[in-house]
């Protein structure tokens, strides 16, 4: 269950050219929704032609989180400190039994601010001659995440 209102503001000739929507759901989980650029579709029926499905996932509110990396990029070698944002950490988090996982290898967490919920490593880079990317994943062991 929930509701969507929208708020499209039109350039000169009626093009659109943004599209707020604000969306509330008493659930978290997928949603299926569809938009179409009409007010009242039983006085202009012929809008429900231009409408665009898609889907939606609302997040659970109470959930931990990860919100944010900083740095998103680096091209040194050597030690690289990264700040992880966390939403809803657990209270009494222990720095040891967090572990960010970098692919070939991984980091404890050295520095926390609960308050703001970021979380410091510092993880090794190697050189290379070509730029990649890496996939990051932050485990925090004591409760399964």
């Amino acid at each position: 269950g929930g509701t969507t209102t929208a708020l499209a503001n039109a350039a000169k000739g009626g093009s659109p050219m943004e599209v707020i929507l604000t969306l509330t759901a008493t659930t978290h989980g997928a949603s299926s929704m569809t938009l179409a650029p009409c007010e009242d579709p039983s006085v202009n029926a012929d809008c429900l032609n231009k409408e665009v499905s898609f889907d939606f996932n609302f997040l659970d509110p109470n959930a931990v989180r990860v919100t944010g990396f900083f740095p998103l990029s680096e091209y040194v070698s050597g030690r690289t400190k990264i700040d992880v944002t966390v939403k809803n950490l657990p209270a009494g988090l222990v720095k040891s039994q967090v572990v960010l996982d970098f692919g070939a290898s991984n980091a404890t967490c050295n520095g926390d601010d609960t308050a703001t919920g970021v979380l410091t490593f510092e993880i090794p880079t190697e050189p290379t001659a070509t730029a990649g990317a890496v996939s990051l994943r932050l485990h925090l062991l004591a409760s399964g995440e």
